[in-house]
């Protein structure tokens, strides 16, 4: 039985696990925790909040409400264009 056998030296291999991390990280940042599609447009809380019509404060409490899904990956609330536009859709019936 034949075995295959990859040669790298120490500066490879942590040249290579580096830019596997980068990879991996990358893809879980900009791919989001919540919907169907993945990569689909997120928005900021500024740009959710002049959509929905309101201020920056409300849409926060919306969020801290349940009224409105969020994720929050760092500091700042990121919201998918698809829920927002749902949750207006759902406010006009």
């Amino acid at each position: 039985m034949a075995e295959n056998y990859i040669l790298l030296n120490k500066k490879e291999l942590q040249e290579l696990i580096v830019t596997a991390v980068k990879n991996a990280m990358e893809e879980f940042i900009t791919t989001p925790i919540m919907g169907d599609t993945p990569k689909e447009e997120t928005w900021t809380r500024k740009r959710a909040a002049k959509e929905l019509g309101v201020a920056d404060q409300t849409l926060s409490k919306m969020v801290l409400r349940g009224e409105i899904d969020a994720v929050k990956p760092g500091r700042k609330y990121k919201f998918l264009k698809s829920r927002i536009y749902a949750y207006l859709a759902n406010k006009k019936n």
